[in-house]
C-alpha cells in the first residue's frame, strides 16, 4: 500500500525531466519513447517525469553499490535490455579480476572464465539484437571458449549437446542476401529445428513483402560454442568458420 501511495504521489508531481534522461527521449518516433540505459518509459509522457527521475536515482545508487561489490550479475540486470551487453563489456574485467581471493592464479583464472561464460550465455539468451553487436559477441565467445560456455548452459541443454552426432545439421531463416552475409559476417546463431527456422524466414514477409530464405548448413560438433533451448528455439551458437552451407531456398 505504501508503494502504491508513493507511486501515486510521484504521478501527481509535476517536474522537469532529469537532464541525464533528456537526450534519450525520442519524440519523433511513432510512439514517443524514453530509452535510457537504466530507465525505459514507453510511451513517454511528461506526466510521469517524477517517476522516471526517481527510478533513475534509485538505479544509479544500486549500480554504484553493485560496482563496489563487483557484482557483475546485478550490474548487468540493472540495465535495460538493449544496454546489457554494453554493461557486461564495460564492467566484467573489473568485476572478475582478483575477485576470487585465496586461490592460486590458475584456479582464479578458471573461476573468472566460468563467471564470464555464465554471464555471456545469460545475456545472449536475453538479447534481441545480436547482429548489431556482432564483433563484440565474436570476441566474447572466443574469449570464453566452447568448454566454459557449454558448462554455463542448463543440464538439459548439455545433455542435448552430448547427444548430437559428430556432424550436425543446422537451419536458419532470414530475409537478407545470404551469400553476401557469409562473406562478411557469417551467422553465429542457428537452429536444430527446421520448422523454427522457417518461422523466422516468414517473420516479416507479410508486412514487408519480402521473400524469406531457409538456409541449411552442416558443422562439426566440436565447432559448436553451445546449445540452448532457453527461448524454445533449439538454438545452436557456432564457430562460423566451421560452417558448410548447403541449400538456400525461398520460403513462401
Amino acid at each position: 500500500m505504501k508503494q502504491f501511495d508513493t507511486l501515486k504521489e510521484l504521478m501527481e508531481t509535476k517536474e522537469e525531466l532529469a537532464k541525464e534522461l533528456v537526450p534519450y527521449v525520442d519524440e519523433d518516433a511513432h510512439i514517443p519513447m524514453l530509452k535510457h540505459p537504466l530507465v525505459f518509459q514507453v510511451p513517454y509522457t511528461p506526466q510521469f517525469n517524477a517517476v522516471s527521475n526517481r527510478a533513475l536515482k534509485q538505479k544509479q545508487a544500486m549500480l554504484a553499490e553493485a560496482i563496489v561489490e563487483r557484482n557483475i550479475s546485478r550490474i548487468v540486470w540493472l540495465h535495460e535490455r538493449p544496454y546489457r551487453l554494453d554493461a557486461l563489456l564495460e564492467h566484467y574485467e573489473h568485476c572478475l579480476s582478483g575477485s576470487a581471493g585465496g586461490v592460486n592464479g590458475g584456479q582464479r583464472k578458471a573461476q573468472e572464465l566460468r563467471r564470464l561464460a555464465d554471464m555471456v550465455v545469460q545475456v545472449w539468451t536475453d538479447s534481441e539484437n545480436i547482429w548489431q553487436n556482432y564483433d563484440a559477441w565474436v570476441d566474447l565467445l572466443e574469449q570464453c571458449g566452447n568448454t566454459a560456455l557449454r558448462r554455463a548452459t542448463s543440464k538439459e541443454d548439455q545433455e542435448v549437446y552430448r547427444a548430437l552426432p559428430k556432424t550436425v545439421k543446422l537451419y536458419r531463416g532470414g530475409r537478407i542476401d545470404w551469400e553476401d552475409m557469409m562473406d562478411s559476417r557469417p551467422p553465429l546463431s542457428w537452429s536444430l529445428d527446421k520448422t523454427k527456422a522457417e518461422w523466422f524466414a516468414r517473420r516479416f514477409m507479410a508486412h514487408r513483402h519480402e521473400d524469406g530464405n531457409l538456409i541449411t548448413a552442416e558443422i562439426d560438433k566440436k565447432d559448436i560454442y553451445f546449445y540452448t533451448d532457453a527461448r524454445n528455439e533449439q538454438e545452436v551458437v557456432v564457430l562460423s568458420d566451421g560452417l558448410r552451407i548447403g541449400d538456400i531456398t525461398k520460403v513462401t
